[in-house]
């Protein structure tokens, strides 16, 4: 069977095919690097599996600088550089561009916030953010759980 499109049709079908590929295998590395539930916690908000407790903790500080990052086929993706007050620069890992910037809750550098969330090493500590609170807004990313508030509607924006 000979396939008679226009060349160019052809190459377009070709391009989205590789680029949904990629966006696949991004989002299987992403899997791959999510914290592996290590144990129950009752404590949390109705209980239910968290990641290790003893890695969840809250940093504060100024932001040195915010980064867009773009992954192959899957958006860009925002993240922190964060000067604690010990002068510790630490990186914090927000989620993807748009969730963040759609919120009035915008995050520049200078500005002084403060960050809950997962404390992951790969190499090198970062923070994988669940909050984020600047002044009395708070931006939530992810619930008790780890899950991406995204993957169920969308980030929330609390007073």
């Amino acid at each position: 069977m000979t396939d008679r499109r226009p060349p160019s049709v052809r190459s377009e079908a070709a391009a989205r095919l590789t680029s949904l590929i990629r966006a696949l295998v991004v989002c299987a590395l992403a899997l791959w690097a999510l914290p592996v539930p290590a144990q129950r916690n009752e404590s949390g908000p109705g209980g239910g599996w968290l990641s290790d407790p003893g890695s969840i903790e809250t940093v504060s500080g100024e932001v040195v600088r915010v980064e867009k990052v773009s992954h192959a086929g899957a958006g860009r993706a925002m993240y922190l550089v964060l000067r604690r007050d010990t002068g510790e620069v630490f990186p914090i890992a927000l989620g993807p561009e748009w969730v963040v910037e759609r919120h009035a809750l915008s995050i520049h550098a200078g500005d002084r916030i403060e960050v809950t969330g997962w404390c992951i090493v790969r190499g090198k500590s970062a923070l994988l953010a669940a909050t984020v609170k600047k002044g009395d807004e708070s931006l939530l990313l992810r619930d008790w759980h780890g899950i991406p508030v995204w993957s169920r509607g969308g980030g929330r924006r609390a007073r």
